[in-house]
């Protein structure tokens, strides 16, 4: 910073600051990107984060997460956790941790997660095997329920069976019996 005094400069040198390094993130941290122009034929599999803007038409997996954004996948999509918002899922859905839907998020295809929340305007329309459910208003299921936790608000709309189970591995264990008689259980709703 310099000094002014009369016709005379007088500078005084600032003292040197370490710049601050950028912060790149690691590759596990990045996403992969499909851009709302492309149209991938073909699967996709990745260890990192996925965004899909555009349409895949093959099966997705990831280690990681998936975001669907106004996107659109025909197929599978196997990965850690799944976020729908205004895109479409045609095929069955697994994920270690959960999915959630929202703005028009539509999956058609069975869903097995550890948690499913169904917000406005999205829905399901295949068989879902949870541990817990949140459907919300406006929301929509079209298929049979196994879970351990279910919680709604008015106006949801749920069409097929539901079967209330004691734990996730009677949860998983149901997909392969689907003899057993479901379970009467009371619905009820949560306060928003």
């Amino acid at each position: 910073m310099g000094l002014l005094s009369g016709n005379k400069r007088n500078f005084e040198p600032e003292p040197l600051r370490a710049e601050e390094p950028r912060q790149i993130p690691a590759a596990a941290e990045r996403a992969a990107l499909i851009s709302a122009s492309m149209a991938v034929s073909g699967d996709v599999s990745l260890d990192e984060p996925l965004e899909i803007y555009g349409s895949v038409n093959g099966n997705v997996a990831s280690k990681s997460t998936v975001l669907i954004n106004n996107g659109c996948v025909t197929g599978s999509v196997e990965c850690e956790s799944l976020t729908i918002r205004g895109g479409r899922v045609s095929g069955p859905v697994k994920t270690g941790l959960g999915v959630v839907l929202s703005d028009g998020g539509v999956i058609e295809g069975d869903v097995t997660a550890r948690q499913v929340r169904i917000e406005a305007n999205a829905s399901i329309a295949g068989n879902l095997s949870v541990h817990e459910l949140f459907v919300g208003d406006r929301g929509e299921i079209c298929g049979d329920v196994v879970t351990q936790v279910l919680r709604t608000q008015d106006g949801c709309v749920l069409n097929g069976s539901i079967q209330m189970k004691k734990g996730m591995d009677d949860v998983l264990a149901a997909l392969d019996t689907p003899e057993e008689p479901p379970i009467q259980a009371p619905v009820l709703p949560i306060e928003a």
